[in-house]
């Protein structure tokens, strides 16, 4: 008798904060739930940390922003990862702060593959919903999320550039589409108002080769 006095005062509690977080019976999202305050917002310090994937690597996760795996005995035989830049906002229309991350990778090489990667808030912790290789050593200049579109601007290589000194200024936008990344046509921040656009995390460039000094 008490069980089910206790169960009948609990249970709708339980129900009601499954669906304050956009949760339902069967682990749906709720369409559109107004969960803004209820979850909490992703962090610099959860991205830092978070578990990400790239083809040439495969699962691995950043320990306060940098990913380290030897895979030889020489010093320069190692893969190394760094968060180098983050931006936050709404990716998927569901209310929640997502991001999307600037990653660079490096091999032992001269190359430094950068990646743009898409992190969900699911509420409890960031999760990768997609990622796209924008080049070796290409330059970022901005990274912004407006309207559900994330904005990027780079410094690429045009036809006569050498690799150190990249020269071609590009702007691309991607949405998150069925759990990827997909090249949108517009860029959402170019009518945006100002307030739409999140701010963006930059490292410092001298951290990117050390390994010091990483994002907080």
């Amino acid at each position: 008798m008490h069980f089910c006095k206790l169960s009948a005062a609990v249970l709708p509690m339980v129900f009601a904060q499954l669906v304050a977080c956009g949760i339902t019976h069967g682990g749906h999202v709720a369409d559109k739930p107004n969960h803004s305050h209820a979850c909490p917002a992703l962090t610099e310090t959860a991205l830092n940390n978070a578990t990400y994937r790239i083809d040439e690597l495969g699962i691995f996760r950043l320990g306060n922003g940098e990913y380290l795996h030897p895979y030889g005995e020489g010093i320069t035989q190692r893969h190394k990862v760094t968060l180098e830049q983050a931006a936050f906002g709404d990716l998927d229309d569901d209310g929640l702060s997502d991001a999307a991350v600037i990653l660079a990778r490096q091999s032992g090489g001269s190359g430094t593959f950068k990646y743009l990667v898409a992190m969900r808030n699911t509420g409890n912790a960031p999760r990768q919903q997609g990622s796209v290789l924008l080049g070796d050593r290409v330059q970022i200049r901005a990274l912004s999320i407006a309207a559900g579109v994330v904005n990027v601007e780079t410094v690429t290589f045009g036809p006569r550039d050498p690799m150190c000194c990249p020269t071609q200024q590009v702007k691309q936008a991607y949405r998150l589409h069925d759990g990827k990344l997909a090249q949108s046509d517009h860029a959402a921040a170019d009518s945006a108002s100002n307030e739409n656009i999140t701010h963006t995390v930059i490292r410092p460039k001298s951290s990117i080769s050390d390994g010091s000094n990483p994002l907080k």
